[in-house]
Order: C-alpha cells, then sequence, then structure tokens
C-alpha cells in the first residue's frame, strides 16, 4: 500500500434505541474522511444519505477534534456531526487520511441510549 496513506477501519453494532458517539482529533493531513460501509465493504447510500463525512464538513474545534454521532436519526444538538446507520444494526467505519504529517489518535467510542 501507499505509505502517504494511513487506514483505519472497525466494525459497529447497535441495538434498538442505541446511538454510537466517536470522539477524536483529525490529525494535520491533505485530506481526511470517515464513510460508513456494510459488510460487503460497500459504503452506504452516499446519494441520499449522511453516510460520511470529509474534514471540511466536519465541526472541528481549533484543536481539530471532532464529535460525530452514528444513530439512526440527527442529533438534536447541533455541535455534533452525524453519520446516519440507515437504521442498520451494523457495519463498519472506515477512515482515511492522506499525507498525515503527525501521529493519527485512536477515536474514542461510547454507545449511548435513546435516554442519555
Amino acid at each position: 500500500g501507499a505509505v502517504d496513506i494511513a487506514y483505519a477501519a472497525g466494525f459497529f453494532k447497535l441495538e434498538e434505541g442505541q446511538s454510537i458517539e466517536l470522539t477524536g482529533k483529525i490529525p494535520k493531513c491533505a485530506f481526511a474522511n470517515v464513510v460508513l460501509w456494510n459488510r460487503f465493504l460497500q459504503s452506504l447510500d452516499y446519494e441520499h444519505r449522511a453516510v460520511s463525512l470529509n474534514r471540511k464538513q466536519m465541526t472541528l474545534s481549533t484543536e481539530g477534534t471532532y464529535k460525530i454521532l452514528l444513530s439512526s436519526a440527527p442529533p438534536n444538538n447541533s455541535s455534533w456531526d452525524w453519520l446516519d446507520s440507515e437504521n442498520r444494526k451494523g457495519g463498519i467505519i472506515f477512515w482515511r487520511f492522506i499525507l498525515p504529517t503527525e501521529d493519527i489518535e485512536t477515536p474514542q467510542i461510547r454507545i449511548i441510549e435513546a435516554a442519555d
């Protein structure tokens, strides 16, 4: 693979009423994005749903930190970015960083219940 591109991926599983909170920091790089895939490594419905975000689309703090909610409905808090799970119970979260110039931090993941 290319030495100037970093990839990361992980499976997610959601039960009824659950969402996933992703937080972390985007490294300095030429391009960064996150996209949701199905179990066959196909992206979800990017034409009609919010299943991917690139760095320019994310609401980043001045330090480059992000807060993303992965759920079947958009968050009530507008300071959070959103990835649409399409009501799926599972899938893959795939990250790509092109020409990173610093270490890539592992995202922090927390499953939250609808009542949280």
